[in-house]
């Protein structure tokens, strides 16, 4: 099924809701809450009701956003109280928060239950939505959604293009990584011909940087290490460098359960990845993370026009595109005077 039917049949879904519930990921970033945002916009804009939440959203920093306010941080309600449910940006169901009632909802015959849609554009880990519509080679899931709202003439209000554009310039870090594409700045200048405050955004995203995520960057700026010959950087981050992160910032309880992934999400390292691959000189970056024991992740990113860093994700037992992929593998990161090995 190509995009466009797939865009008509989440319109249809949308339109025809009774109520409509939205949710994004665990402790959202900016592309999570102008998502959430902005198909709550499209609701409104069919005269549907919807309720949203993002467990565990706490930053602020996007309240200037018509719906923001609006997103409860959890969910007290029940499945049965709407017709469709849409999840935008999660990457993985396990990041919404509620992985198993979502699935057992999906038990149940499609007549007695919400119409599940997913709007993502992070790599599939699993299919399960009812109608998904996931587009990978996008800069984000605001991305996404414009090419939604444009194929179904959907009117752009300023709240509406002020939450694409927010989506985009926090998964782009205001265009610096390079998941930005022509199209990509393409859309952001539509977005400001319909009145979004891009300096208002811009400066908002810059200037709103949470204490875990400036401790993750020093500490990968400071395992930093450049390969002249190649022209290749990475950098490593241990899990006592996340143990120590998360300890200075105010997250002491997930250390002491060993829970890193409910903190640590994959688009925080992406943003430290994109914003290594900037570096002179660098034509590419890989960044390695330990966030649970036995399994190392990473990420690659290259803003050169000549490589296509998929390439070597795959090698790697990954995959990606061709400016940003990512990888896995077994085993424990060590340190050395020599550097790091896996062990």
């Amino acid at each position: 099924m190509g995009s466009e039917d797939k865009y008509k049949i989440a319109a249809d879904k949308i339109k025809s809701a009774k109520r409509l519930l939205v949710i994004g990921h665990i402790n959202p970033d900016g592309d999570a809450i102008a998502s959430v945002n902005t198909v709550a916009l499209i609701a409104q804009s069919f005269n549907v009701p919807v309720d949203a939440f993002c467990m565990e959203k706490k930053n602020e920093t996007y309240s200037f956003l018509p719906f923001t306010d609006k997103i409860h941080p959890s969910f007290v309600g029940s499945f049965s109280d709407y017709s469709a449910v849409v999840v935008v940006d999660c990457g993985a169901l396990s990041r919404t928060g509620f992985k198993d009632a979502i699935e057992e909802e999906l038990k149940k015959p499609i007549s007695t239950r919400p119409f599940f849609i997913e709007f993502d554009h992070h790599p599939q880990v699993h299919a399960w939505a009812d109608l998904e519509i996931r587009q990978p080679e996008l800069s984000a899931t605001c991305e996404l959604l414009y090419r939604f709202c444009k194929s179904q003439k959907i009117e752009f209000s300023r709240d509406l293009a002020d939450s694409i554009l927010t989506g985009i310039l926090t998964d782009t870090g205001n265009f610096l990584y390079p998941n930005t594409s022509s199209e990509t700045i393409s859309i952001a200048s539509k977005m400001m011909e319909f009145g979004a405050r891009f300096a208002k955004i811009s400066a908002l995203i810059k200037n709103n940087q949470d204490l875990l995520t400036i401790k993750l960057w020093g500490l990968a700026l400071e395992n930093l290490r450049f390969n002249s010959r190649y022209g290749f950087a990475f950098s490593v981050l241990t899990r006592d460098d996340l143990k120590t992160a998360m300890m200075a910032s105010g997250h002491q309880e997930a250390v002491a359960q060993g829970n890193f992934s409910k903190i640590l999400h994959s688009d925080l390292f992406g943003d430290i990845s994109g914003f290594l691959s900037n570096i002179s000189g660098a034509k590419a970056v890989m960044l390695l993370r330990q966030d649970a024991p036995g399994k190392i992740k990473g990420s690659l990113r290259t803003a050169s026009p000549e490589i296509d860093i998929s390439l070597l994700a795959k090698k790697l037992g990954g995959g990606g595109h061709a400016k940003s992929s990512g990888f896995e593998l077994a085993g424990d990161l060590e340190r050395t005077d020599e550097g790091w090995k896996l062990v």
